[in-house]
């Protein structure tokens, strides 16, 4: 599948954002803390990294960001378009409920 500007996805850390360029960037990642790589996670966010990655708006709250604070993915996992807002009313609910089931740890109560 080729991500485009518009595509609604989720990162490997179950972070849902709004991809915002055609083609992967360069970035720096900033500190992250608890260093993910500590975590065990597969992809890295650690001080200084750098690499090509899609680059957009977080569209949920967690991990010390806030909606619309930059999010970034290597392969990111399309779940929607921004389009498909307008054509269904209760698609934004339907990828909510499917980021909270994958990443359940991080639902607020």
């Amino acid at each position: 599948m080729t991500i485009k500007a518009g595509d609604i996805a989720i990162c490997s850390r179950g972070e849902l954002g709004l991809v915002t360029e055609d083609m992967p960037q360069w970035v720096t990642y900033k500190w992250v803390a608890p260093c993910s790589k500590q975590l065990g996670h597969t992809e890295v966010v650690c001080s200084c990294e750098k690499g090509y990655t899609f680059v957009g708006v977080h569209l949920t709250e967690g991990n010390g960001h806030k909606i619309g604070a930059p999010w970034a993915s290597r392969n990111p996992r399309v779940v929607g378009h921004i389009s498909s807002l307008l054509a269904e009313s209760n698609i934004l609910q339907t990828i909510l409920c499917e980021e909270m089931r994958l990443a359940p740890g991080r639902v607020k109560k």
